[in-house]
Parts: structure tokens; C-alpha cells; sequence
């Protein structure tokens, strides 16, 4: 694709030797992560996702492409983009390489590799009349100025446990010349130069935590003890539930990691408790209020929150939460224990709506929670 999109748009390089900025990317999976365990042959959705390091020195993106490898198996074509800014880089309105967009699979001495994914934009303003792509009547800029998917696909994990890395390789950019407008006879446009690159880690393994309880990412809204002091209570304990029994043969504590986020010192597991595919995990303490307490064994994560009134799960204690635990109460909306049992009498009740206006206000000994929000996202996320 590098030779034919050169052709294409040679009447619109500019001829300068300097880089107007540079193009980095990561590859990630479409939740975001640069690293995710998967069991063996687990379809892997990933994205590619590219940034220019200015948005004054150019108008943004007009030509990208790469390679990806994988050193787990072949790669399919990424999808083809149908809408968006990236669709203005496909043929018709763009141009590719000729096996499209989604890039080559199968070269000779490359198989299982994909060559050149990507396209370019119509900046030679080329018509139909001249030539069949690309024909795109307006050229978008900015693109690449805040992050941008530039491609996705799928990928099969392995069948044999290990790590494994979906990596971009061979990447090249132009940008639009800064200043150039819709008027000109065509867009001028100058190379970018290659920036960082960030590849994906996929770790496979046949032993994972498919399921918690309570659930992944779960934030204790209930009163951290009574008004007064007294009867201090949380969770103290997780269920983690695996692929399979045979994944909790000889476990033991010490073959999970506990952490707390924002950092501090964890709680020690006291007993891993095996039930077939399950093990309940007990700590020698409460988890901490407005902090993460995770655990996480063979590159899976479960986490638990825990602030006081935040019946919404939003991560924010506020006003708000008193109108969610009335809509609990009512039925209006499907409710955990311990998001509407706030005062821990084992049932979600009236007297919760009370007690969740305490915590927000600090009646008692409670430190008041109004506004208070948990530092950070869940780090299983």
C-alpha cells in the first residue's frame, strides 16, 4: 500500500524534509487494557488507537499504515470501517491497498501476518470522472488530534497456555499541511514522523476467575459500623469462582496477591476455603472504606469498593443516593443487599433512607460522606 498510496498522492506532498509531529499508537483490547488473560481459543477483540503529539503543526491525519503480527497464530483482516472519520479512508472515498482497508494476509514469507491496515483520505481531490477512488467530496481534518480508533478486529487465542503479543510493526503517517483549506486544488501534505508504540499482551491460561461474590467492582454502600461506634462491619471475605475445579487442587493463600488502591498496606488472606470450582478467600481484617481491595491470581482481578452511601454505585456519595434507594425500595430499580440494606438490618426498608442521610451528613461518629468519591476507577476494569 506505501507504493500505491505514494502515487496517489504525490501531486499533494509538499516536499518538505521536516516532521510536523508524530504518530503514536497502542494496541489494545476493546475494554481499553494493554494486558488481558483469556482461556485457550477465546476470541480476543482488540483496537488500535492512534494520536498525533500536536494538533497546531497539522490539520490532522491523512494517510496511516501498519503491520500487525501475532506470535499466537494468524491474524483475519481488521473490520472495515462503514462510518466515522476512518470510513473516509476506505475505498471508494479513500484509497487501500488492494486487498482493502482490513490489510493483506498471506504474503509470501509473512503468513499469518496482516500487511499495511489502514488508507488514505481523498487529498488529491480526485473525481470519478478521472479515476474510481478515491472520490470522497470533502477530506476530514482533525483527525488524530485526540486519540482516535484507526482500526479493530479479532484475534483466536492460542490453544496452549502462555503470553502472547499482538504487535504493530512498520508504521507510517502523512498529515495535512497546516493552513491548507477545501478551496486549493488539492491538500498539501507532509510525512509524520513515528511516535511511541504500545502493543497488546494476551496472556492465556487454562485456570481463570470467571466470577466473584460479591461481583467484580462491587462498592459497599452500607454503614461502615452503628452510629456509635459500635459493631464495626464490611466485607472481610470473596468468593472467587475458576474455569474449573482442577484450577483449586493445592491451592493455597499465598497463591493470590492482594493490593489496595489507593495504595496501602493489604489485608492478609487468612484460609482459602475450596468448594469445587470456588474458593472462598478470608481476610484478617475489613476491607478499607473508599479504597479498592483486589485479588488477583494467573493475570485475572476482582476488586471490591467500599463507600459509605454511595447506593448508586457511581463511585460519589451524594444527595442522588437517597432518591436510588427509594427507587430500590419501590421496585423502580433492581437492587443489591448491600446497596440498599444501609443500615445492615438484613432488609432494604425505610429506615435506609434515614440512615443514608446520616452518612452523607456525618450524624454520629460517621465521618460525613457528602460529595466524598473513590479515588480511582476500579483497577479490574
Amino acid at each position: 500500500m506505501r507504493k500505491l498510496l505514494g502515487l496517489a498522492i504525490a501531486a499533494a506532498l509538499s516536499g518538505s524534509t521536516a516532521l510536523a509531529t508524530d504518530l503514536s499508537v497502542r494496541v489494545v483490547s476493546d475494554t481499553g487494557q494493554d494486558m488481558v488473560t483469556v482461556s485457550p481459543g477465546a476470541t480476543v477483540n482488540y483496537e488500535v488507537l492512534g494520536l498525533l503529539s500536536s494538533d497546531t503543526d497539522n490539520e490532522g491525519l491523512a494517510l496511516f499504515g501498519f503491520d500487525l503480527v501475532f506470535d499466537g497464530g494468524a491474524l483475519a483482516q481488521t473490520d472495515t470501517p462503514s462510518s466515522g472519520p476512518i470510513a473516509s479512508f476506505v475505498i471508494p472515498e479513500g484509497i487501500t491497498n488492494p486487498a482493502g482497508f482490513g490489510g493483506t494476509a498471506d504474503v509470501p514469507g509473512r503468513e499469518g501476518d496482516l500487511v499495511q491496515v489502514g488508507g488514505g483520505q481523498n487529498t488529491i481531490k480526485n473525481v470519478p470522472e478521472n479515476a474510481p477512488y478515491p472520490i470522497a467530496e470533502a477530506v476530514v481534518t482533525g483527525i488524530g488530534h485526540t486519540e482516535e480508533v484507526l482500526a479493530a478486529g479479532s484475534l483466536l487465542a492460542p490453544d496452549t497456555e502462555g503470553t502472547y503479543t499482538l504487535s504493530l510493526t512498520n508504521l507510517f503517517a502523512n498529515v495535512i499541511k497546516q493552513g491548507e483549506t477545501e478551496d486549493g486544488t488539492y491538500w498539501a501534505v507532509e510525512e509524520a514522523g513515528v511516535g511511541t508504540i504500545e502493543n497488546l499482551t494476551i496472556e492465556v491460561s487454562a485456570c481463570m476467575i470467571v466470577s466473584s461474590s460479591p461481583l467484580n467492582c462491587a462498592i459497599d454502600a452500607r454503614q461502615p459500623s452503628k452510629p456509635d461506634g459500635t459493631e464495626p462491619a464490611g466485607w472481610d471475605s470473596i468468593d472467587l469462582t475458576f474455569t474449573d475445579a482442577s484450577c483449586l487442587v493445592g491451592i493455597t493463600p499465598g497463591d493470590f496477591l492482594v493490593s489496595v488502591h489507593p495504595a496501602e498496606s493489604p489485608p492478609a488472606i487468612t484460609d482459602a476455603v475450596v468448594d469445587g470450582a470456588t474458593v472462598t478467600l478470608v481476610f484478617d481484617r475489613l476491607i478499607s472504606t473508599n479504597k479498592w481491595t483486589c485479588v488477583a491470581h494467573g493475570g485475572t482481578t476482582r476488586c471490591l469498593g467500599s463507600l459509605p452511601g454511595d447506593v448508586s454505585a457511581d463511585m460519589t456519595s451524594a444527595p442522588a443516593d437517597i432518591l436510588y434507594v427509594i427507587d430500590c425500595l419501590n421496585g423502580v430499580r433492581t437492587c443489591e443487599m448491600w446497596q440498599c440494606d444501609v443500615d445492615r438490618s438484613n432488609v432494604c426498608a425505610p429506615p435506609d433512607i434515614l440512615r443514608v442521610i446520616d452518612l452523607l451528613n456525618g450524624a454520629g461518629v460517621y465521618e460525613p460522606w457528602l460529595n466524598v468519591s473513590m479515588p480511582e476507577g476500579c483497577p479490574s476494569d
